[in-house]
């Protein structure tokens, strides 16, 4: 009977039984909010809906259908109907509502073609649509709502792909997709999406890799892409998304090893990586992770030690490492103490404080002729080129086999450098100072900085890099000497393949280069025969190939179509030109040795065997660069 009445707001009480029809008396109303109540039955037919701008009915019992008429006055910009028991179609009349602002459904039955039932709304802020029924495929409409925050379509029966245009919902902070039946890759125009911080896939089925654009979202604050048909590796720029507190990539095919930039995304709070095929050991980056409180790395193939560095992860509160490789120590951390031997099993041999684990035993040291006493050992100074330069002494005694000389790479002024594997799987080198430097060390301690500045700025692909070019000399070097005992100091023919010949020596190597790279471009030498020629020339190809860094196919055929073609200095070719630029060019007598080497080469591929030198040959003339 309140006929001027503009507003009603009954939220939040307990009252329940139908919305009465008389509702529709109230033809002023323009705010109807009834939700998070007790309410049943159907939503009542009345024409108050054609002049709402804000109608509330969440939270109920609701049934039935919504109104048809909802939003014919075209004024409507608010409307919650979530958590209802409402069924079938959206009305053609919401659907054409362009004066949608934010729009609540989740948490019923509705059904219908998704892509058919909502339009494009200029003003849209954000929409609800999760638990239903709806089907069909994500439209590309949502695209031309740029307004668009958030878009929440998760658990309904929705397949086909996430459309491109989707990335030109620019404003677009939040996207939930979980749990349909979407296939195809993710696509990389959500990398434009600069405002988006919930990014939800979970429960679908796509496919390939992670895009490497997702690494661009810099506010990203959740990704979950878990229980997908996702391969390749983990994306490395990751860990540019500095405010990323949730990321969950379990149950995918993933390879590869972790991008060591995860750890330095300082906010996480949960990672869970479970139910891949990740290989490779821990990054000892994850120590920096203070803010952890849940990792889950089980079901994968890591190896190796965890990290020294998990001992300052003090907030971590659950860990799963289980059906792994890993080995040795658990850190004396709470959450491992407290584990459940299932978030502990199948590993390679784990030990520590924990239910099902072994106490943990000190490696024996086993002394060599190379190795010296225990006292020394203990007051030897060591300095670790690690990242955090924290490395237990038994570590290293065990990965020198006590400073073997086998393991021995250098000496500088204050003593010998060896290399050495951590139980992490990093390669760090280790300097041992003499005993007797200590003194002088004191006395020194700047001359000694600027060492260690030094040997800190050395890069290298493989983690060590002291006497490179020297290195690759040696790996010649030997490789001839080798094969000149197999050509000419050997009693009798060594034979590969049991090619039962009296004068037959066949050149492993330039075989398996044939064989593996099934190419005629490779020049094969003259003789018919495999002979000692062969193993010759195949020498050539290696030591070019280890010059080089990768298989001399082009250059080899070069130097046979440019023979005849060319004059004597255009056939010249600058050892600069052809170098593996991955590793510092040689200096000095190593570049002058590399010269030579490589003219050695070349002669081995020459094309008239007779021209070209035995293996014998090639081995004085190393020697002599010695």
């Amino acid at each position: 009977m309140l006929k001027s009445l503009k507003i009603l707001t009954l939220t939040n009480n307990s009252i329940s039984g139908p919305i009465p029809a008389s509702i529709g008396n109230l033809t002023g109303l323009s705010i109807l909010v009834l939700s998070e109540n007790s309410l049943s039955g159907p939503i009542p037919p009345s024409p108050t809906y054609s002049n709402l701008t804000n109608l509330q009915l969440s939270n109920n019992h609701l049934t039935g259908t919504l109104p048809e008429n909802l939003c014919l006055g075209g004024v409507l910009t608010h409307f919650g109907a979530s958590n209802n028991d409402l069924t079938g179609r959206i009305p053609s009349s919401l659907r054409d509502c362009r004066s949608l602002y934010r729009v609540k459904l989740e948490g019923n039955h509705f059904t219908g073609n998704i892509s058919d039932a909502f339009g494009i709304y200029p003003s849209l802020d954000y929409i609800a649509l999760s638990d239903n029924n709806f089907f069909g495929e994500v439209s590309p409409k949502w695209g031309q709502c740029p307004n668009l925050t958030c878009l929440k379509i998760s658990n309904n029966r929705i397949s086909g792909k996430i459309p491109v245009e989707l990335g030109q919902a620019t404003q677009l902070g939040e996207l939930d997709v979980s749990l349909n039946h979407l296939v195809g890759e993710i696509p990389k125009e959500i990398g434009a999406l600069q405002r988006m911080s919930r990014l939800l896939l979970s429960g679908n089925q796509f496919s390939g890799k992670i895009p490497s654009e997702i690494g661009l979202l810099s506010n990203l604050e959740q990704l979950n892409l878990a229980s997908n048909n996702l391969s390749g590796p983990v994306p490395d720029n990751l860990g540019n998304c500095s405010k990323l507190f949730n990321l969950n990539l379990s149950k995918n095919n993933l390879g590869w090893s972790i991008p060591s930039s995860v750890g330095y995304i300082n906010a996480l709070q949960s990672l869970d990586l479970s139910r891949n095929s990740l290989i490779g050991g821990i990054p000892q980056q994850f120590g920096n992770l203070h803010s952890l409180e849940i990792l889950n790395l089980s079901h994968n193939m890591f190896n190796g030690s965890i990290p020294e560095a998990f001992s300052d992860l003090h907030g971590l509160r659950f860990v799963n490492i289980s059906f792994n490789q890993l080995e040795g120590p658990i850190p004396d951390l709470k959450a491992f103490h407290e584990a459940s031997f299932d978030d502990l099993r199948n590993n390679k041999g784990l030990c520590g404080n924990a239910t099902g684990l072994k106490p943990c035993v000190l490696p024996s040291r086993t002394k060599t002729r190379e190795s010296e006493s225990n006292e020394e050992q203990l007051g030897a100074i060591f300095t670790v080129l690690g990242f955090n330069g924290r490395v237990l002494h038994d570590n290293i005694i065990e990965a020198t086999d006590n400073f073997s000389s086998d393991y021995r790479i250098g000496s500088g002024g204050y003593g010998t450098v060896y290399r050495a594997v951590l139980p992490t799987g990093q390669i760090v080198a280790v300097k041992k100072l003499h005993q007797s430097e200590d003194s002088m060390l004191i006395d020194n301690s700047k001359a000694f900085e600027s060492e260690i500045v030094a040997l800190l700025e050395i890069r290298h692909r493989k983690g060590v890099r002291l006497g490179e070019e020297a290195k690759r000399l040696k790996v010649v070097k030997g490789m001839a000497d080798a094969l000149s005992y197999m050509h000419h100091d050997h009693p009798q023919p060594i034979v590969h393949r049991d090619i039962s010949s009296n004068n037959v020596l066949l050149d492993l190597y330039y075989e398996a280069r044939v064989s593996d790279f099934g190419t005629a471009r490779i020049l094969r030498p003259d003789s018919s025969n495999w002979t000692a020629l062969a193993g010759t020339y195949g020498f050539g190809v290696l030591t070019i190939e280890v010059f080089m860094g990768r298989h001399p196919d082009d250059l080899l055929s070069y130097l046979s179509s440019s023979a005849s073609a060319l004059t004597s200095s255009e056939r010249q070719i600058l050892l600069k030109d052809v170098i593996d630029r991955r590793v510092s060019p040689p200096v000095s007598k190593a570049a002058k040795d590399m010269v030579s080497a490589m003219k050695i080469a070349i002669a081995c591929l020459n094309g008239n065997p007779q021209l070209r030198p035995t293996m014998w040959q090639v081995t004085q003339d190393l020697c002599r660069q010695s």
